[in-house]
């Protein structure tokens, strides 16, 4: 339905997102990617709701800030 669309589109775009953050520090930069976001996924219940995409948000940030050479 509408809603798994939704959560599917959601998903995409946070392994997009983490993809491109990821690709300058990681050969494998997709893979990881969608490691990464699967667990995101089980860890919120396997729910794409506010708490997930907060998440998401705040491993971005935390990936492309220049003083986190320790996450990537």
């Amino acid at each position: 339905g509408k809603r798994q669309d939704r959560h599917h589109d959601n998903r995409t775009s946070v392994t997009e997102s983490l993809s491109k953050a990821l690709l300058p520090f990681h050969p494998q930069a997709v893979e990881l990617a969608r490691q990464i976001e699967e667990a995101l996924f089980a860890l919120h219940g396997q729910t794409v709701g506010a708490a997930y995409r907060q998440h998401a948000r705040s491993l971005l940030f935390n990936i492309r800030d220049g003083k986190n050479e320790r996450l990537r």
